[in-house]
């Protein structure tokens, strides 16, 4: 069990790395060279491949086993990744830099399609682990894990793009690599079928028809949605508002110390205030919480979730927007692992594959928000957009507390929980 959960977290730090290392910054390629309205199609593709692939996938997972699935697909994303580093070099790829590019698109839609193929696999292998006792301290490696891999593919994207990014997508066409042949030498089939049967569309939508009628687990998807539909915002709404505001905003000015930033720069302050809590602090709040119940961690957490964001939608005060990104990380540091760990309690046991697909898919569509939030700038008031946030996330969090009293109440998990 333990040597299983070592190779999901090995999995989702690459997973999560090489989307943060790849993604945003072959989209600043594909814009720079192919235009960004080729760029966006692109992207959309890639999305729309990926979704196409994990709801596939995800049907296989709970026919088939996560071993036949899992293996396969970091295999393929090691192949994609290669393919899409000799692409990118400057030593390999063509003289035409537009036809570098279309050439690097194919590679790069592989890629994010294994990945759509991998991600509720690994998830599902996980919820077959995942004990009622355990699950906390699980999701909690989970959380952490996710963030971290974020934050250093985003600097080694950020570091390597341009001579050294064909270099850095080569590393981690080694590090897939790597990972492929540990899941096979060592990865142990949670979900054992012994006679796997042939794929049938009808079957499958038979499967997710079965997932999408479970009321409960469709509450907690769409609270797990609206929340990262806030969250969305920092990287959207909140950044352009912040960069589009004129001049200077103070920081110190005391004693001949005077100190001031820019919209982009103070945004850019908030991130790496955000980024380096959650590394920091996450091992020592789940340590502080652990006495807490997972609704009373859901409580306090999306309350000071939803008080920070209300705040960033509106407030240009450089030590209000610090505080209450404080607040809010706090608050996600709170409710994260315990919402992640509901998910565990209520994928029904022959479709974890199918309920992790479904997830996934909320949110991929919880990001798309993100555009929405980019067109208000400017056009809707900044307080009604906080006013927004504030009930997103307070909403998010009584689906969220409602779905784990249920959890927690219910005498015998299932059918009762589930009314």
């Amino acid at each position: 069990m333990e040597r299983v959960i070592r190779l999901r977290l090995a999995v989702l730090f690459l997973e999560k790395f090489a989307e943060a290392a790849i993604f945003p910054f072959m989209a600043l390629l594909f814009a720079e060279r192919l235009g960004t309205g080729t760029a966006g199609l692109l992207i959309f593709a890639a999305f729309a491949g990926a979704t196409v692939a994990g709801i596939w996938a995800g049907h296989l997972a709970d026919t088939r086993g996560r071993r036949r699935v899992l293996v396969p697909a970091e295999a393929g994303r090691a192949l994609a990744a290669a393919a899409l580093a000799l692409a990118v070099l400057p030593e390999t790829r063509a003289a035409d830099p537009v036809l570098a590019a279309w050439i690097a698109a194919l590679p790069f839609l592989a890629l994010a399609i294994a990945a759509g193929i991998s991600t509720p696999t690994a998830e599902a292998t996980v919820i077959d682990l995942a004990t009622p006792e355990r699950r906390r301290q699980i999701y909690g490696a989970v959380y952490w894990v996710t963030n971290v891999a974020r934050a250093s593919g985003t600097l080694a994207g950020a570091a390597a793009y341009g001579l050294w990014f064909g270099w850095l997508l080569a590393g981690i066409a080694g590090l897939a690599a790597a990972v492929t042949l540990a899941l096979a030498l060592a990865l142990v089939e949670t979900r054992p079928v012994e006679r796997p049967a042939p794929f049938r569309p009808a079957e499958m939508l038979a499967g997710y028809a079965e997932v999408l009628r479970d009321r409960l687990f469709l509450r907690y998807a769409a609270g797990v949605a609206l929340s990262l539909a806030v969250a969305a915002q920092l990287a959207h709404y909140v950044a352009v508002r912040l960069g589009s505001l004129p001049g200077t905003i103070k920081l110190i000015d005391w004693s001949g110390l005077h100190l001031a930033l820019d919209g982009p720069g103070l945004f850019g302050l908030l991130r790496i205030e955000n980024g380096l809590m959650v590394v920091a602090l996450a091992p020592l709040v789940q340590i502080l919480a652990r006495n807490m119940s997972d609704t009373g961690r859901l409580t306090i957490g999306f309350a000071l979730f939803a008080a920070g964001f209300w705040v960033l939608g509106w407030s240009t005060d450089a030590w209000l927007l610090i505080g209450f990104t404080a607040l809010f990380t706090v608050g996600e540091l709170l409710y994260a692992p315990p919402k992640l760990a509901l998910m565990a309690a209520l994928a029904p046991e022959a479709g974890r594959s199918r309920a992790a697909a479904v997830m996934n898919l909320g949110f991929r569509l919880a990001l798309m928000t993100g555009a929405a939030g980019v067109a208000a700038v400017g056009h809707v008031p900044p307080q009604v957009m906080a006013a927004l946030f504030l009930a997103g996330g307070l909403l998010a969090g009584w689906l969220l507390v409602d779905v784990a009293r249920r959890v927690e109440g219910a005498a015998v998990p299932g059918r009762a929980a589930r009314r």
